[in-house]
Order: structure tokens, then C-alpha cells, then sequence
């Protein structure tokens, strides 16, 4: 009976988890410090919190502004209450839309930086294979020297 019960608990979480659209495989290290850096770089930004009092001081003064054009004195502070409200909801919509973007591009960013390969191999000098790779690379390559002509006419050293 235990066991009926045990099974048909982890039968309802696996299939809540499926439904509600969870991921449930394990996030790689890679994934994971992308995570935490574009969090710390989001939260640089402004957040919800400072653009909501910004839209909520916005929001109060239109909403005064338009409240006494119609309802004279009495529709300053019915205006100002409503334009405050609107305002902070706008502001945390707005907030929120921002430090998602933010982090966001952030996350992108890591994944693709990290993504690279850690080293390109490069043939060691005067080696055959060196020699093949900087002729092939640069037309002006003078095997002699080792140098090469860039495009504002200085030697450099093939590498």
C-alpha cells in the first residue's frame, strides 16, 4: 500500500513538473556561472523597484494634472491617486521587462564567450608546418625573416 502511495506521489510530481513546463535536467557549470554573472550584471541596472517609484511620481503629477483640468480641486487628488497607481504598475511592468533583457543579453553573452574554444593550436616557428601555415595565411610572408608586411606597411613576426 506504502508503495502504491510512494509511487503514485512521485508519478504526480514528475508529471507536474512536465506540465508546469519545468526543466528538470541538471544545469551544466557553464550554465550556472552564466546564471549567476548576468544576474549580477542585471542587477546593475535599474530595477522594478526604482522604476516604479519613477512612475509612480510621473503617474501622481499627470494624474493630478488631467484630475484638476476636469474635476477642479476636489479632482487633483483623485487624479494623482489614480495616475500614482497606474503609474507603479507601469513602472514595475517596465522595470521588470528591463532587468529580464539585461540579463537576457548577459546570459547570451557567457554562453557564447565560453562556448569558444579555449586554445588554437599554432605550429611551433621555423617548424615545416609553421612554415606552411604563414604562407598560406599571409601573402607578403618572407620565409627568411619569418615576417610578414602588414596592411600599413610593418613587419611582423608570424605567429
Amino acid at each position: 500500500m506504502t508503495r502504491l502511495l510512494s509511487l503514485q506521489f512521485c508519478l504526480t510530481v514528475a508529471l507536474f513538473l512536465v506540465l508546469s513546463g519545468m526543466d528538470v535536467t541538471p544545469a551544466s557549470a557553464q550554465s550556472r556561472f552564466c546564471d549567476r554573472e548576468a544576474s549580477r550584471y542585471a542587477s546593475r541596472q535599474p530595477g522594478p523597484g526604482e522604476q516604479a517609484f519613477a512612475g509612480g511620481v510621473l503617474g501622481g503629477l499627470t494624474g493630478a494634472i488631467i484630475g484638476g483640468a476636469i474635476g477642479g480641486k476636489k479632482g487633483v487628488g483623485r487624479g494623482a491617486a489614480i495616475g500614482g497607481g497606474v503609474g507603479v504598475v507601469g513602472g514595475l511592468a517596465r522595470g521588470s521587462a528591463e532587468w529580464q533583457r539585461a540579463y537576457d543579453h548577459a546570459y547570451a553573452d557567457c554562453m557564447n564567450r565560453r562556448a569558444r574554444p579555449a586554445a588554437v593550436h599554432r605550429p611551433a616557428p621555423w617548424s615545416d608546418e609553421w612554415y606552411q601555415y604563414c604562407a598560406s595565411k599571409y601573402r607578403s610572408f618572407n620565409p627568411d625573416t619569418g615576417k610578414y608586411r602588414t596592411y600599413g606597411g610593418e613587419y611582423r613576426m608570424c605567429r
